[in-house]
């Protein structure tokens, strides 16, 4: 408890305002744009302080730059969740280490931590024979040391996935990714065809909605960036939820992977899914959250002159006698006392003055 209590002063400190901060039993940390609610998971005690940083981190990152309508303005845009999700995942957590560089060595170690963990779903695989948005999200995530190579284009596009700056930047750049790896996609169908099957259009699986349902309803004003992506890997995931980890851990890159969608980050879909593992799932206690209203000080707090005043008018209107009674000053008794006094007084002081040297 007491970890949780400084991590949450330590996450409305770094928000430079007074967060509302909530621990409930939820699936993911989300944070109310328009409310300024941050709601994290009951998360296991025996977790490091910097996984916890981590998750407060990235909260806060999102509630200082993730803009109340960037949700609807991607969904609108149709670019795919998952390369959405990476994206601004990295620029927030950029931002956020950049304005608090103090945090960066918990980053670090967290997401160190995470992958050692297999929390991404890496475990005795190939990073380089990962899609472009999977080898994106470990590094910006997990550093250089990791060993993953771009090409030289490549290596344009995470320039400026590391240089952007607003959420424009991120949906602008999205859309070059986007467009480079549905290309990539192209000629891995072209060299591998058994792995693709056509739809009844001719189309093949992956490309019919850009990663959204048409049908679902994007309302800005009670949805936030972390539900809007939980609900997004929930139904992505819908169709697979029964197959093995190891049936689509590669994205449209790998010849082991088995799903067609190529515009899917299997290892943000993973770490969504591991998740769960820093929860504590045996608390039942339940937190209960209320706000102090505000109070009009002038009407609560009496001045002295006030009290003072009062007791004088009110003193004046009772029968003195009836309540109290001079008590006639002991002058001998106070002299005896004042000269027993200075005799254990001086004892002290010759005492204290012979310890001293």
């Amino acid at each position: 408890m007491e970890l949780i209590q400084s991590k949450s002063l330590l996450a409305k400190l770094m928000a430079t305002e007074n967060l509302t901060i909530e621990q409930k039993n939820v699936q993911t940390a989300a944070f109310d744009v328009k409310n300024r609610v941050l709601t994290v998971p009951i998360l296991d005690k025996n977790i490091s302080g910097y996984l916890y940083d981590l998750f407060m981190g990235h909260e806060v990152g999102h509630a200082l730059y993730t803009p109340l309508s960037g949700m609807v303005e991607a969904h609108e845009a149709k670019l795919p969740m998952s390369i959405m999700n990476v994206l601004e995942d990295s620029r927030i957590e950029r931002k956020i280490k950049n304005k608090y560089p103090g945090i960066r060595s918990s980053f670090i170690r967290a997401y160190k931590e995470l992958i050692q963990k297999d929390f991404f779903g890496t475990k005795d695989i190939d990073l380089n024979e990962l899609n472009f948005i999977d080898r994106v999200n470990l590094y910006t995530k997990g550093g250089a040391t990791q060993g993953i190579d771009f090409t030289d284009f490549e290596k344009t596009l995470v320039t400026k996935i590391e240089s952007t700056e607003t959420y424009a930047d991120v949906m602008k750049v999205a859309l070059e990714v986007m467009a480079y790896m549905k290309e990539e996609s192209e000629e891995h169908k072209k060299n591998h065809p058994e792995e693709f099957e056509e739809d009844e259009d001719g189309d093949y699986e992956g490309f019919d909605s850009e990663g959204y349902d048409d049908s679902d309803e994007c309302d800005d004003d009670t949805k936030t960036f972390e539900s809007e992506k939980s609900d997004s890997d929930a139904d992505e995931s819908d169709d697979s939820q029964d197959e093995k980890d190891g049936d689509t851990r590669a994205g449209g890159n790998n010849p082991e992977n088995e799903s067609n969608d190529p515009l899917k980050s299997f290892t943000d879909e993973s770490y969504r899914k591991n998740e769960s593992k820093l929860f504590d799932t045996t608390n039942t206690s339940n937190f209960y959250y209320g706000n102090i209203p505000d109070v009009d000080l002038k009407k609560v707090i009496v001045s002295h002159k006030q009290v003072w005043k009062e007791y004088r008018d009110d003193l004046s209107k009772m029968e003195t006698d009836k309540y109290y009674r001079p008590v006639a000053f002991d002058i001998e008794g106070f002299q005896k006392l004042r000269n027993d006094a200075k005799k254990v007084v001086g004892y002290l002081a010759k005492e204290f003055e012979l310890r001293k040297n």
